[in-house]
């Protein structure tokens, strides 16, 4: 991937953490029309991965409700990981009545952490992913 970026003439992402990595403009429906730079992102950034193990799943593996799907699993398995939650324990045990998806952008650090745990994120339908896409796409072209 280093080879392949310093031949594109863009960055090759070694020194950032993956998970600082915008992955926000990777549709995966579009990548024949991926430049360099965002195949660079979406190998360094583990989002390649991650597509390939949600096939079959309800996460959405094309249009911007992808990459904001990934964004929020990535951060939900760091905080997960970060509060020492126990990947053996079972997930019906795990509070979320308080993880309204709609309120996403609002959810702390536990809360992210819980949705991990109980798998509810991994069973969010596609069409919630693109919703809060679309919110999140307004949100931007307001500021």
């Amino acid at each position: 991937m280093t080879a392949y970026a310093r031949n594109a003439g863009c960055s090759d992402y070694l020194d950032v953490d993956p998970h600082d990595i915008d992955v926000s403009d990777l549709d995966p429906a579009a990548m024949r029309t991926w430049t360099a730079d965002q195949w660079v992102r979406a190998c360094r950034s583990e989002f390649m991965a991650w597509l390939e193990r949600a096939r079959g799943g309800p996460a959405p593996l094309e249009g911007p409700g992808a990459p904001l799907c990934f964004v929020f699993n990535r951060d939900a398995a760091r905080a997960a990981a970060e509060a020492g939650y126990d990947p053996t324990a079972d997930p019906k045990t795990i509070r979320t009545d308080d993880l309204e998806p709609r309120a996403i952008w609002s959810w702390t650090e536990d809360q992210l952490a819980r949705a991990w745990q109980s798998g509810l994120l991994g069973r969010l339908p596609r069409r919630v992913w693109e919703d809060l896409a679309a919110v999140h796409a307004a949100r931007e072209a307001a500021r």
